[in-house]
């Protein structure tokens, strides 16, 4: 924490008025930022050669008030411009960090100064709500989200090779949380609801292809250098009282698989906050033989090891954190194949119990079940080994689809997932646990 500094979320949870002096943590560089050193930027703006811009200097708006004539991007609402924020200078900032009455005082003499230190006011009190400021992150220039001056920012890591269905997976496991509120029984989740940006782009990107008449299996997830600036952001509180919003990003296998790319492109898996693995049963090879007899499907090869994949990002987390720190749930993805492979019955085919007593004990089992099937039948010595490097790491088996696409379109009633919300329920539980 930065000398002298207090988190804004623990003072908003506590009912307390948040100080320009208040820390938090950027969601994307990893860095402690005081909030009220931060610019506000309006995070949608106009060009100067577009029709809406003309319309606005027709109107009395000067775009050449500011610092300089030359800077592309405005406002919308013509608000003046102090200068361009970002790596590419994209962002027009419209309020400057307040706290220069401040700056020849040593931040670690701060926390003796909250009485006379200003309230943080909110970035609709000084950017124009038009312009949907933002504040930006100092040292990455990235705009924050909004729930930063008020929610603890917690990224909770997807990860997987090409072909595990992390896609899917974040489909029916948000979509069992939001839609069917089903986190209230389990661990006294109060709220669980995306921000407006996040809930459009989940509605049109995976509840509408999974879960509305028509929906069919969502399609290979692009390689996209923004990413890591564009989460899914799902607000939550649970029982410790604490307001968090939950970051999920959808990120390609081929992202995770390269070492490059991971630390280009998802830097903030080694700064997760809690990390969920999902390993695809394909290239077991029991489960290969399963899908060559059965289905006539040829595996291919695999992209990487994945025990490989989950030592290399087990090791990049333990630079900078306490493993023990940082819970971990291994979900072995499509289950279903795993029981058409190995036939009998299983716990982690069935659904859990509704009540959070039941539900942990069950979960619990379920663990122990899948340990012993990669120690048993399915011989998965490596993974096993990787997944032991994770102190007290949960072990799980999710049907993300209950079914597999094949070469036809998936119907509404085709889609029967199985168990996905164990792995963050596993997760969200320790996250909280340690923070009661």
């Amino acid at each position: 924490m930065m000398g002298g500094g207090t988190s804004a979320a623990v003072r908003a949870t506590n009912g307390e008025t948040v100080h320009m002096t208040d820390t938090a943590i950027c969601p994307y560089c990893g860095e402690t930022i005081v909030l009220g050193e931060c610019a506000i930027v309006a995070t949608e703006f106009v060009t100067q050669s577009s029709s809406t811009f003309d319309g606005l200097t027709s109107a009395g708006k000067d775009p050449h008030d500011d610092i300089s004539s030359d800077g592309r991007h405005r406002p919308l609402s013509g608000k003046r411009v102090f200068g361009w924020a970002g790596p590419n200078k994209e962002w027009p900032i419209i309020h400057l960090a307040p706290l220069s009455e401040f700056a020849a005082i040593p931040r670690n003499r701060w926390s003796r100064l909250t009485s006379g230190v200003p309230m943080l006011s909110s970035v609709d009190e000084v950017g124009p709500l038009e312009d949907l400021p933002a504040r930006i992150c100092p040292e990455c220039e990235t705009p924050l989200p909004t729930d930063v001056d008020d929610r603890e920012l917690l990224t909770i890591a997807v990860v997987g090779v090409q072909g595990a269905t992390k896609t899917h997976y974040l489909g029916s496991m948000l979509h069992t949380a939001y839609h069917e509120q089903a986190l209230y029984e389990s661990i006294g989740c109060t709220e669980f609801a995306p921000d407006e940006q996040s809930a459009k782009r989940f509605h049109e990107e995976y509840y509408l292809r999974l879960f509305a008449a028509g929906g069919k299996a969502i399609g290979v997830t692009l390689v996209t250098e923004d990413i890591r600036f564009r989460p899914l952001a799902f607000r939550a509180t649970f029982r410790d009282g604490v307001r968090r919003t939950l970051l999920f990003h959808d990120v390609a296998g081929e992202v995770f698989t390269n070492r490059a790319m991971r630390n280009r492109i998802a830097p903030f898996v080694r700064r997760a906050d809690g990390v969920i693995f999902l390993v695809d049963p394909q290239w077991i090879p029991k489960v290969g033989q399963y899908l060559k007899h059965h289905y006539g499907m040829a595996v291919p090869p695999a992209p990487r090891n994945q025990a490989d994949l989950m030592s290399a990002v087990t090791e990049e987390i333990a630079r900078t954190r306490d493993l023990s720190m940082v819970p971990a749930a291994v979900a072995i993805s499509k289950s279903d194949l795993i029981v058409g492979a190995l036939g009998g019955t299983f716990r982690f085919d069935k659904d859990p119990p509704v009540e959070r007593d039941a539900w942990m004990a069950d979960m619990n089992e379920v663990s122990d079940e899948v340990e012993g099937l990669l120690d048993g039948e399915l011989r998965a010595p490596d993974l096993l080994a990787a997944i032991r490097r994770l102190p007290h790491a949960t072990y799980h088996a999710v049907a993300p689809l209950g079914v597999q696409p094949g070469e036809q379109s998936l119907t509404l009633s085709d889609i029967r997932p199985r168990r996905c919300l164990d792995p963050l329920v596993s997760v969200l539980n320790r996250i909280t646990d340690s923070a009661i």
